[in-house]
């Protein structure tokens, strides 16, 4: 089983299975500098600060209550702009198009961020 083998704590190790089973290299894809609120960063530092996050509030119940709306926003900005440079990577790959491959076969598209 893939999960056994890896840990998925951190974008090294989600880049590993990627390249080991698909021979993809995730962390090159997602290390573009994309703009975040009013910021230009790259997505696999705030990928790895949300898997970081995460880990805080699963095991240890760390939740931090600062978090402005903007900051939220910008991590949903991030998370999103992260599926769209790797659905464009796949569609280029693989000719493609899961973008309309998805809207076709989802029946609410109203609800996606």
């Amino acid at each position: 089983m893939i999960s056994s083998k890896y840990s998925f704590q951190n974008i090294t190790q989600v880049n590993k299975a990627f390249n080991e089973w698909l021979n993809i290299d995730f962390l090159k894809i997602i290390s573009k500098k994309r703009k975040i609120g009013n910021k230009v960063v790259r997505l696999n530092d705030i990928i790895n600060d949300i898997i970081k996050y995460r880990h805080g509030v699963i095991h240890h119940l760390l939740i931090d209550t600062s978090m402005t709306k903007e900051e939220y926003i910008n991590i949903l900005t991030a998370v999103r702009k992260t599926i769209e440079e790797f659905t464009l990577f796949l569609e280029n790959k693989y000719s493609i198009e899961i973008e309309k491959l998805y809207y076709s076969a989802t029946p609410c598209q109203d609800s996606i961020i």
